[in-house]
């Protein structure tokens, strides 16, 4: 993981393929979609996540987000 939220990869457009959720469900959904590449949560615990198809994302540097990305 990262901290900031989850942005640039191979494929930087669109906000690196970011999916808005309104809920904090994304490590789930991210494991369950071949796709997803990484996955945000605020780190205030507010309830939405983001999930992201770019390869090779990582965080922004800012404190309020962490971004968790799957392994090789």
């Amino acid at each position: 993981s990262s901290v900031g939220a989850c942005r640039g990869g191979e494929t930087p457009e669109n906000n690196a393929g970011l999916t808005f959720y309104r809920d904090r469900d994304c490590l789930n959904r991210c494991n369950q979609d071949s796709s997803c590449t990484g996955y945000t949560l605020p780190v205030n615990g507010a309830n939405w996540c983001e999930t992201f198809t770019s390869v090779g994302v990582t965080g922004d540097g800012r404190s309020g987000f962490q971004c968790f990305t799957k392994g090789n």
